[in-house]
């Protein structure tokens, strides 16, 4: 299942604002970096509703529309977990210093 939370990052954990995923759910964070929580929970309430469905539109067209992934439904290592999101860190900060 494709699921959005929101939620804000505190001291190295996720806190959630509103609905927050069912217990053992594995959770993807992607977050920007702001200056305090308060700035992530305003910038959190300034969105409003159909325009954060409106922002998922594209990823859950694509999920709908995709092959399953060779190995979908299997858990990932911790190794491989890690990996992945390494992976996605130097991407991030890659296309930040392209910026």
């Amino acid at each position: 299942m494709l699921a959005t939370f929101q939620g804000v990052v505190e001291r190295g954990g996720v806190r959630w604002i509103g609905t927050a995923p069912p217990v053992g759910t594995l959770v993807v964070v992607v977050a920007r970096e702001l200056p305090s929580v308060e700035d992530q929970i305003a910038r959190l309430q300034a969105i409003p509703p159909d325009e954060w469905r409106k922002s998922f539109e594209p990823l859950y067209r694509a999920w709908d529309e995709s092959e399953p992934a060779e190995l979908e439904g299997q858990r990932l290592s911790e190794a491989e977990l890690q990996a992945l999101i390494e992976q996605a860190r130097e991407e991030v900060y890659a296309a930040q210093r392209r910026d």
